[in-house]
């Protein structure tokens, strides 16, 4: 190992150093005019960034261009490039007014790629000022952009991108993350060790137009890195501090894999490198502290460690760390010794003793993924893993909490990747999720002002109002006043926003007209405002702060009508002015009490239940309106009334009382399923009834009201199927069924674990089984079967990979109209992370390793190719502590072309959506969401459960690919793909692999699979048709019955034609004024009416399936 060489450029002090780094950067802007260039002949070029700026352009002399005078010319100009003429002056500034929204804003999007890393040029003297740089995680390079976010060498990602030179592994991790020096060119993170490959891992000096590299940071490579005593991987974005060009720089960034003397994920600086003793390979000069869990390499966190890294115009550097679960702080704030070597923590992001963190998302828990602080130090901007900011100003350095805030993004599919500024603090986000890169502006109005000569730019100027405005609801609370209805003597109780200016230089001798809109759920009629002339639910108010005035009060007095209501807000937000900055908060919330007489609505909670389960409900969800605080009162069984199919105390036992005390909001009335009068028992092929409806009502009562027709839907899904042709089946209870199955695996470490996992025909439910220690016992399935195929793969072994299993029934393909079904139980494991869950299938030619791997590392020497239509289902719904897949179900279609495309993510659905479906009593998985996935809790664990069985079904009609778990649908695919038909599938995948193990299951995390069948779906059977005079109307009326319980009216159309035909065109078109409905039975049968008028022409009808 190289000894490290100490540079005595860091002895200088950082901040003087960052200085020099920042340059003249001003401060918070929006639009600005960047990318200056001279396209000859006296013409100059410039870009703006956002759309919306008045452009004036003077010259040295004072005149300015006619067509950017900013008044008459030059306004309200798109986003994008600009010319003009220099003709004979030296010099010129272009200024750039905007009106600010006051709010964090998107400006603008590039076009489609997946992204990593993102930085941006703040060098106002350079030709490449503002503009964007990304890496593609797939594109296999370097992205760069205009500040207009369109692409410089490209229109599309395929073109645009450039490698410079550099054989990127383009697994994810390489290119990684990146910064843009003072000197113009990038400094590029690469860690394609986390992506599987360990090819590149070091530091990259690539060029502003991406045409050459150097190796910045060596030895190239991940081994050698370490071999060398240097580097890992590169996790952050790689900082130097000062300018190459100028003499010895100094790198920091924080290294995933590097055993430093604090562990994994620490802060190495490297010190004295100069641009002639390139590569530089010396062991870092000093080692600082672990921002990320120092005992978890990056391949073990499967790259979710995230680390950010940034430093302060005044030396302070900020660091943080994706830990959702608050094992450590998500933003750490430390002073550095540059000539000790020493880090100080000063600050981090922790709160309420440790239990709380100001950078994790109070929403839904998210964490920061990356970091950026704005270059004149005015504020900390986190970001989260589904694209939100969290945007802090900074007093002296350090988070002024108070005023934290966050935006609303585009859109909340993750992964976010990065964050930067640009010089005049807009924001700018990078997002595989997207898949693109986002500029927003924090919305202040400014003049920024670029100055240049016939070279080029030549400095960079801000000017903001010196007057910023914030508001508070000084009392947030506002009531109607009186009790239950009776507002006799009743006096209101008044909400209160107080705006306040602040003026920079203490003058508040002028008048200020402050813009602001009043929102929320209440409407006018709901509350008053004084002072007099504001309009309640107004989008655009405003009031008048006289000279030496410094706050006012806006008061929100609730009205006395006794209307019953929810409880509803007032929002008052700031709106931008000309003549003030909006400071935070710019928005606040007075909450207006209701108390009126309480009136109970019903709406649907639960709105379904499955017949096979005793302990499943539909439930009716009884919101009360108006005054909360009424003395309690009791739904009587009674008050509740019931109409549609299904029959009280035959097919569903009747809500109980339901009691509403002083402070409930809402109670849930439920009724639970019944057949033929006792609770049912999952069993095999019961009577089919079709579902049956509930329609529920609540009569009025005393102590409340309840509007007529206050009623909701419910509905009975009955769990038996309707007769259907058997094309084949299979109790899966044979252990020597194998000779009919073909298997396969596909690992991520195919060196190391080539067979891990188990497939188990005929496997023994019953205590007597030696494995039930093991694995647990679970119940029987509906069939009564004591043995059933038990499938599970990357088990209990560390370190582990992610892999799949595919068992494909070889013995019978299957084409056309047909559906397979079977029963499933999944268990969860007891481990800390375990994502796993079973996959199924069909339409395959059992030979591919259909999987797919969600993180973690992966040989890219590996090929695979994937074909038919398959499903994941995750355990645990909603993932665990932070880890999951993309989504708790996963639709796939096979692409069939190697290598390392093998799928096509076709769909996404989240556990949330089905936990009033696959509700956590009966479904006890733990996990992000209670419920929502047909999975149970582990059968070994500390608390195991009862659990149950789903009924899954994968149905194929008309090309149409259906997949149902206990009926009810959950992805309806029109299926364009090449595969139509083939072998079945079961199985089950782990996506997400690492060194630790802390996502591979423990053993008694399986899928169980039985009672498999496959049916054969048959076209609809007309019953009866007649013409015959319907009022003053002639129609002809078609009957017909369907033997797929799932379809409805909508699933079918009429067609005629005139003629039959031999030929392959077949004539039939649809008959566009046909209606069908659907005939209510008492035996299930699924029978259907068309309707239409008849004609005076001979016609021939069909009933069309779509």
């Amino acid at each position: 190992m190289k000894k490290p060489q100490h540079s005595s450029f860091l002895f200088c002090g950082l901040a003087a150093a960052l200085a020099v780094m920042l340059g003249a950067s001003g401060a918070k802007a929006t639009p600005y005019a960047s990318s200056i260039t001279n396209n000859g002949s006296g013409t100059m070029s410039f870009y703006l960034n956002e759309s919306g700026g008045n452009v004036t352009i003077t010259y040295e002399d004072g005149s300015t261009n006619a067509n950017y005078n900013g008044v008459a010319t030059g306004t309200n100009l798109a986003s994008g490039a600009y010319t003009f003429d220099l003709g004979s002056h030296t010099s010129y500034s272009i200024s750039v007014y905007k009106l600010g929204a006051g709010t964090p804003t998107l400006i603008n999007q590039s076009p489609a790629f997946t992204p990593r890393g993102i930085g941006v040029n703040q060098n106002s003297s350079s030709p490449y000022f503002g503009r964007v740089y990304a890496s593609g995680s797939s594109a296999g390079g370097i992205l760069a952009m205009n500040p207009d976010m369109s692409f410089v060498f490209g229109t599309n990602a395929a073109t645009a991108v450039r490698a410079a030179g550099v054989t990127w592994a383009n697994n994810g991790f390489s290119p990684y993350r990146l910064f843009v020096g003072p000197d113009d060119f990038l400094l590029v993170g690469d860690a394609s060790h986390t992506g599987g490959s360990g090819l590149n891992d070091g530091v990259w000096r690539i060029d502003p137009n991406v045409t050459s590299n150097q190796l910045f940071l060596g030895p190239q490579g991940y081994t050698p890195g370490l071999n060398a005593g240097v580097h890992g991987t590169i996790g952050s974005k790689p900082i130097i501090i000062g300018n190459p060009q100028n003499g010895p720089v100094t790198l920091m960034d924080i290294d995933m894999d590097f055993p430093a003397a604090n562990g994994y994920n620490s802060i190495l600086v490297y010190t004295n490198i100069s641009l002639t003793n390139l590569p530089y390979e010396n062991a870092p000069a000093f080692e600082g502290p672990a921002v990320g869990l120092s005992g978890f390499s990056s391949t073990t966190l499967g790259g979710n460690s995230y680390p950010g890294l940034q430093i302060g115009p005044n030396g302070y550097v900020y660091g943080s760390t994706y830990r959702n679960n608050l094992a450590l702080p998500n933003l750490q704030i430390y002073t550095f010794d540059p000539v000790a070597g020493t880090f100080v923590q000063i600050w981090n992001s922790y709160y309420n003793n440790n239990t709380a963190d100001y950078f994790v998302n109070s929403t839904d828990g998210q964490g920061t993924v990356d970091i950026a602080v704005a270059p004149d130090g005015r504020y900390v901007v986190g970001v989260d893993i589904v694209n939100r900011f969290t945007i802090c100003p900074l007093t002296n350095g350090i988070p002024n909490v108070a005023n934290l805030f966050n935006n609303t993004p585009t859109s909340g599919s993750g992964n976010t990747r990065g964050v930067a500024f640009d010089a005049a603090d807009n924001l700018y986000l990078s997002s595989s999720g997207i898949g693109l890169c986002q500029s927003w502006t924090l919305g202040v109005t400014t003049t920024a002002t670029t100055t240049g000569n016939a070279s080029g730019s030549t400095g960079f100027s801000v000017v903001f109002p010196a007057t910023s405005i914030s508001v508070v609801a000084a009392t947030n609370f506002a009531s109607q006043g009186g009790s239950d209805g009776n507002f006799q003597n009743a006096v209101p109780i008044p909400g209160l926003f107080t705006i306040t200016r602040t003026n920079a230089n203490g003058d508040y001798t002028s008048p200020e007209t402050v813009n602001f809109s009043l929102t929320g759920t209440a409407t006018n009629g709901v509350y008053t405002v004084s002072p007099a002339g504001i309009t309640p639910a107004g989008a655009h108010n405003s009031v008048v702060l006289p000279p030496g005035v410094i706050s006012t009060n806006i008061t929100i007095i609730p009205t006395t009508n006794n209307v019953p209501r929810l409880q509803t807000t007032v929002i008052l937000t700031v709106l931008g002015g000309p003549a003030y900055s909006v400071t935070q908060p710019n928005s606040d919330t007075v909450y207006i009490q209701n108390t009126s007489t309480n009136q109970l609505v019903v709406s649907a909670g639960a709105p379904t239940m499955y017949k096979a389960f005793s302990n499943d409900f539909a439930s009716a969800t009884i919101t009360r309106l108006g005054d909360t605080n009424a003395p309690a009162y009791t739904i009587q069984a009674s008050d509740f009334a019931y109409a549609g199919t299904a029959v009280s105390g035959v097919d569903f036992s009747p809500a109980q009382a339901v009691t509403f005390n002083p402070g409930d909001l809402a109670q849930a009335a439920k009724i639970a399923p019944l057949s033929n009068g006792v609770p049912p028992v999952d069993t095999i092929d019961p009577f089919y009834y079709g579902n049956r409806s509930v329609t529920l009502t609540l009569n009025p009562d005393s102590g409340y009201i309840s509007a007529a027709g206050n009623s909701t839907l419910l509905t009975l899904i009955d769990n038996a199927e309707q007769p259907n042709p058997v094309l084949f089946t299979d109790p899966l209870t044979d252990p020597n069924d194998a000779s009919h199955w073909n298997i396969t695996y596909g690992t991520g470490d195919e060196a190391n674990f080539p067979s891990n996992y188990k497939v188990e025909f005929g496997y023994d439910l019953t205590a007597n089984n030696p494995e039930s220690a093991l694995n647990g016992l679970i119940g029987l399935p509906p069939n009564g079967a004591t043995n059933a195929l038990r499938v599970t793969c990357n088990q209990n072994f560390n370190p582990g990979a992610e892999g799949a299993v595919n068992v494909y029934y070889t013995s019978r393909a299957f084409s056309g109209n047909y559906a397979v079904r079977f029963n499933m139980n999944v268990i969860e494991s007891s481990g800390l992370y375990p994502v796993a869950g079973p996959i199924f299938g069909i339409n395959h030619n059992g030979t591919e390793s259909n999987w797919w791997y969600e993180n973690g590392p992966f040989p890219t020497t590996e090929t695979f190719s994937s074909d038919g239509v398959w499903y994941f289902v995750q355990s645990p719904p909603g993932g665990s502590q932070g880890f999951g897949a993309t989504d708790d179900y996963i639709e796939f279609v096979g692409n069939g072309l190697p290598p390392n495309t093998g799928w096509i993510q076709q769909a996404l659905a989240s556990a949330g959506t089905y936990t009033n479906v696959f509700k956590n009593v009966i479904f006890s998985a733990p996990g992000g969401f209670a419920g929502g996935t047909p999975c149970n809790n582990s059968t070994v664990g500390s608390n195991p459960q009862d659990n149950n069985w789903a009924d899954v079904e994968l149905k194929q009609v008309n090309k149409i690919v259906t997949l149902s778990i206990d009926k009810t649908p959950i992805f309806v695919y029109t299926n364009t793909s090449p595969f139509t038909n083939g072998y079945l599938m079961l199985g089950y995948s782990c996506p997400i692999g690492g060194t630790g193990g802390q996502y591979i299951a423990n053993p008694e995390a399986a899928a169980y699979y039985s009672n498999l069948r496959v049916v054969g779906l048959s076209v609809p059977n007309i019953t009866s048709i007649t013409d015959s005079v319907t009022g003053n109307q002639n129609n002809v009326t078609i009957q017909f019955s369907s033997t797929d319980g799932d379809d409805t009216a909508a699933s079918f159309a009429l067609q005629s034609t005139t003629a039959l035909k031999s030929t392959g065109t077949s004539g039939f078109a649809d008959v566009a004024s046909a209606t069908i409905t659907q005939i209510v039975t008492n035996n299930g049968a699924e029978l259907f009416q068309a309707t239409t008028s008849a004609t005076n022409t001979a016609l021939f009808y069909r009933i069309r399936h779509k």
